[in-house]
C-alpha cells in the first residue's frame, strides 16, 4: 500500500474526535459502564479512519466528501439528543420521510436542512484547506484496531449485561450507532462460562409476537347517548394545573363535570397513544394492527349499535397509517388542509357542529372525533401564524395557542348548548400527549416518559360517574365509554397499575409501570424487559419484580397475577 494511503488528517482526526465525544458524551457515567462508551467511541473513530482511507485510494475528493458527510451525521445527532433526546436512527429518519416531518420531530426541517448544508460546506472546505497536515498510520495496525475495539465493546457490554447491570442498558440506549448483541445470545454464551445468573431476573422475554387480535364480541347499549370525543395534539396538563385562567372556557365547562390535571396518555406520540385511546389496548399491539391494516377500535363499536361515526381532523390522522387502522368504513373523515393550523382548527369546530346539528336532525346517534392541532409544534402567535419564531420564546407561543384552543372549545361548547346538543352527550376533551420545553429538560415528545411529556388534561361532561370510576389514563377511556353507555357504570373500575408505553417505531421501546410508591421503568430490547436505573426512584428488586409481573401480564393479555 503505497504511503498516501496511509496519510490521515490532522485536522479531520480532531474534528471527527471531538464530535464522536459530544456524540457520546450522555453515555459516559461515573461508574465501570463509562467503559462501554470510550471503547464504542474509539470503534467509531477506527470504523471512519478506515473507510477515510479506503475512499482516499479510489480518490482524493470522495474522502473529502465521506469526511463531510460524517461530520453532518454526528453535528445531527448531537443536536437531536440534546434538544429531543432522540438518537439519529430508523425511528427518526422515518419520521424525516413522512408527511409533516418538520411538525412531528419537533424542530423546524429547513431549518435542520439548512444547518446540514452548512457543516458539509464548512467540513468540506477545511479538509481541503489544512490537507498538507498528516500522519501515517499503515491500514494493518486500523484494521487490528478495528477488530479489537469492536471486541472489547461487546465484551464489556454482555459481560455488564450479564452481571445485571441496569446501567449498561442506560448506556446502550444512549450511545449511537450501537448494536449490542441480543440477550438471548449474552446468556447462551457466557452462562457455560459463568454459570447461571440468578441475579438478573430482569432478562425475560415477553412472547415473540403479541396475542392474535380479535373482534371483540359487540356491545349493545343502553343509553344511545351521543359522544363527542376531543383531542388536541400535545397539550400538556402541567401548565393548566398550575394556572387555570390560561383556558378559561375549559375551566368554566370543567366544573359542570369532570376533571383531572393527573391523567396519563399511554404513550409520548400520537400513533401509539391515539391506538390505546381508540382500542383500550396498549401500544404493543400496533405492530401487529399496523401489518393486518385493522385493529377493532370505538368507530366499529359505535357503527354497530347504528350510530353515525365521524370525525374532522385540523391534521390528517393517516399518520403511521391511523386512520386505515382505526377508523373503517362508513366512517366518514373531514381533512382540514386549507391554511394554517388554527384555521384548521376553526374549521373542525364548524364541521363538528354540522355534523352533530346533522345527525340530531336525523334523529340518529353519533360519535364525533374533532382532532384539534394547533397547540403542536411549530408554536406560533396569532400575530405569526405561519411562522416558527415570534418575538415571544417557543414556550410563550405555545402558551398561546393553548389560550387559542380554549376559544375554540369556549366557541364550540356555547354553540352546543344554543342548539340543545349538551342535553344527551358525553363530552371526552383530552390530548394524545404532552409535550417538554427546555426547562424540562429536552424539547419535543416521544424520546421519553417524563411528567411534561405523558400527563394530559382529562375533562368529562355528561355521565353520572362518581370520580373513583373515573378514567386515569387513555386505556381506561374505551371501557369507561362502553360501561356508560351499557348502563353499567358501577362495574367500570380503572385499570391499575397504569402502565406507560415510549414512543417508537412500532413497538415499544421502553414501559414505565406506576406503582404507589413511585414508578419502575424498563427497557424493552427485542422480546426482553431490563430494569432501568432511575436516580429519583432507588425500587427495591422486589418492586422491580412486582412491576415486572404486571407488565408481562398486560402485554401477555393477561389480569394481573
Amino acid at each position: 500500500m503505497k504511503n498516501v494511503n496511509r496519510t490521515h488528517s490532522w485536522f479531520e482526526l480532531l474534528c471527527i474526535s471531538a464530535l464522536i465525544m459530544g456524540a457520546t458524551a450522555r453515555a459516559i457515567t461515573p461508574q465501570v459502564t463509562a467503559l462501554i462508551s470510550l471503547a464504542h467511541a474509539a470503534f467509531l473513530l477506527i470504523v471512519f479512519l478506515f473507510t477515510r482511507m479506503a475512499l482516499h485510494r479510489f480518490h482524493p475528493s470522495v474522502g473529502r466528501v465521506f469526511f463531510a458527510f460524517t461530520c453532518l451525521m454526528l453535528v445531527t445527532e448531537i443536536i437531536l439528543q440534546s434538544i429531543t433526546g432522540l438518537h439519529l436512527n430508523k425511528f427518526v429518519l422515518s419520521l424525516l420521510l413522512l408527511p409533516q416531518a418538520g411538525d412531528h420531530i419537533g424542530l423546524s426541517l429547513p431549518l435542520i436542512l439548512a444547518a446540514a448544508a452548512l457543516v458539509f460546506i464548512l467540513a468540506f472546505i477545511g479538509s481541503n484547506q489544512f490537507k498538507k497536515y498528516t500522519y501515517m498510520v499503515r491500514g494493518r495496525i486500523l484494521v487490528l484496531l478495528f477488530i479489537v475495539s469492536a471486541m472489547t465493546v461487546q465484551i464489556l457490554y454482555s459481560l455488564l449485561f450479564f452481571a445485571g447491570k441496569p446501567e449498561a442498558i442506560e448506556v446502550r440506549r444512549n450511545l449511537p450507532l450501537f448494536v449490542a448483541p441480543h440477550p438471548y445470545y449474552i446468556r447462551t454464551l457466557l452462562t457455560p462460562v459463568l454459570g447461571s445468573n440468578g441475579d438478573n431476573p430482569f432478562a425475560l422475554s415477553r412472547r415473540s409476537k403479541p396475542t392474535t387480535m380479535h373482534q371483540e364480541a359487540e356491545k349493545s347499549f343502553k343509553h344511545k347517548k351521543n359522544v363527542l370525543l376531543i383531542v388536541a395534539d400535545s397539550l400538556r396538563a402541567h401548565d393548566i394545573r398550575k394556572d387555570p385562567t390560561l383556558t378559561p372556557n375549559m375551566t368554566n365547562w370543567a366544573k359542570q363535570g369532570f376533571v383531572s390535571y393527573t391523567h396519563y396518555s399511554v404513550s409520548n406520540c400520537t400513533h401509539f397513544s391515539m391506538f390505546s385511546l381508540l382500542t383500550g389496548n396498549l401500544p404493543t399491539d400496533f405492530e401487529e394492527a399496523r401489518e393486518k391494516v385493522y385493529a377493532y377500535s370505538l368507530f366499529e363499536t359505535f357503527a354497530a349499535n347504528g350510530y353515525q361515526t365521524t370525525t374532522s381532523e385540523a391534521s390528517s390522522l393517516d399518520w403511521y397509517d391511523l386512520a386505515n387502522i382505526l377508523i373503517p368504513a362508513p366512517s366518514q373523515r373531514q381533512v382540514q388542509t386549507s391554511g394554517n393550523a388554527f384555521t384548521n382548527d376553526q374549521n373542525v369546530t364548524r364541521n363538528t357542529l354540522d355534523v352533530m346539528t346533522a345527525a340530531n336532525d336525523k334523529k340518529q346517534p353519533f360519535f364525533h372525533l374533532a382532532y384539534y392541532y394547533g397547540s403542536h409544534f411549530p408554536y406560533a402567535g396569532e400575530e405569526a401564524q405561519n411562522t416558527l419564531l415570534d418575538k415571544a420564546s417557543p414556550y410563550e407561543n405555545y402558551l398561546k395557542t393553548l389560550k387559542i384552543f380554549d376559544t375554540e372549545m369556549g366557541i364550540l361548547l356555547s354553540r352546543m348548548h344554543d342548539k340543545g346538543l349538551l342535553e344527551n352527550t358525553i363530552i371526552i376533551l383530552t390530548s394524545d400527549h404532552g409535550e417538554e420545553f427546555a426547562a424540562d429538560g429536552y424539547i419535543g415528545h416521544a424520546s421519553r416518559l417524563s411528567e411534561p411529556q405523558i400527563q394530559v388534561p382529562l375533562i368529562i361532561l355528561g355521565t353520572s360517574s362518581r370520580a373513583e370510576k373515573m378514567p386515569e389514563s387513555h386505556l381506561d377511556i374505551q371501557p369507561f365509554l362502553i360501561e356508560e353507555l351499557m348502563g353499567t357504570p358501577q362495574e367500570f373500575t380503572p385499570k391499575k397499575p397504569i402502565i406507560l408505553a415510549n414512543c417508537s417505531y412500532a413497538f415499544p421501546d421502553g414501559f414505565s409501570v406506576l406503582l404507589e410508591n413511585g414508578p419502575v421503568d424498563f427497557s424493552y430490547d427485542d422480546a426482553y424487559l431490563t430494569p432501568i436505573h432511575n436516580k429519583a426512584n432507588q425500587a427495591t428488586k422486589q418492586q422491580q419484580r412486582q412491576a415486572l409481573k404486571y407488565l408481562l401480564s398486560a402485554i401477555n393479555r393477561k389480569g394481573p397475577q
